[in-house]
């Protein structure tokens, strides 16, 4: 039970929910899935903001990237998600569906000014767990999740100043390397000096945190592997560099000559 109770702690890392009366295939967005002794309606109840496509499937629909109309008046429309999944929604649902799907997706928009925190990490269920969690508790903070560290320095070079990200979380559990080249690259130019860099370590690394402090990162913090705690990690990280010791607005970095 206790293992089920860490699936449901997590829906933003299910992409959808096939079953049907005592096992349920869990399609996790990271691509891989599970099959649980539990019916499907048993996750409807605990996943109310996710949708019921057809009578064997449940969708996340922050993973839906387009609705497909039916061909013709009796056959099906279907959704397709963000891995190009194509899932089938019922004849009888469409025009409730496609209608809650549209609300879903007008509620996300993001308004144009939102600012932007980037999280550089491989590991993508790490990256949906800040990302929501910010995005839930820090509104209107909008997260970039970026996979390749080495591109990092590059694509910030080409934003204009008042564009950059109010704060950069560096992920070096996959690639320690990259990730204190990336923090050298960015406390060395004008450009990015000034921008916040909190990198996250292993919880048994020792030589990181020295070298990293060492090229002028922020934050070096220890996280857990472990979800639950992860999320608890980030949120003592955002209180403290989202609350307390924000990058100073536009106005006052004009002022500083740190943008112009």
């Amino acid at each position: 039970m206790s293992f089920i109770n860490d699936v449901i702690r997590h829906p933003v890392l299910i992409s959808h929910l096939s079953g049907a009366n005592n096992y349920t295939w869990v399609h996790f967005r990271a691509a891989s899935k599970l099959l649980i002794s539990k019916p499907l309606r048993y996750f409807e109840e605990r996943f109310p903001e996710f949708i019921r496509l057809h009578k064997v499937v449940l969708a996340n629909p922050t993973c839906i990237k387009k609705v497909i109309p039916p061909p013709t008046l009796k056959k099906s429309g279907a959704v397709e998600l963000e891995d190009g999944t194509r899932l089938p929604i019922s004849r009888r649902r469409w025009k409730e569906i496609s209608d809650a799907i549209t609300t879903a997706g007008q509620e996300t928009e993001l308004t144009k000014d939102a600012p932007v925190i980037m999280f550089v990490t491989g590991d993508r269920n790490k990256g949906l767990l800040l990302q929501q969690f910010i995005e839930t508790t820090y509104s209107p903070y909008h997260v970039h999740i970026m996979p390749q560290a080495n591109l990092v320095c590059g694509l910030l070079n080409e934003v204009p100043a008042t564009d950059l990200p109010v704060l950069i979380i560096l992920d070096t559990r996959l690639s320690f390397q990259e990730s204190l080249s990336v923090v050298r690259q960015l406390k060395s130019n004008k450009h990015t000096s000034f921008l916040p860099v909190v990198v996250l370590v292993r919880e048994d690394e020792k030589e990181g945190v020295y070298h990293h402090f060492l090229h002028y990162a922020n934050s070096v913090i220890s996280v857990p592997e472990q979800n639950t705690t992860f999320v608890e990690t980030i949120k003592w990280l955002c209180e403290y560099w989202l609350r307390f010791n924000r990058l100073p607005n536009q106005v006052i970095l004009e002022e500083w000559g740190m943008v112009s």
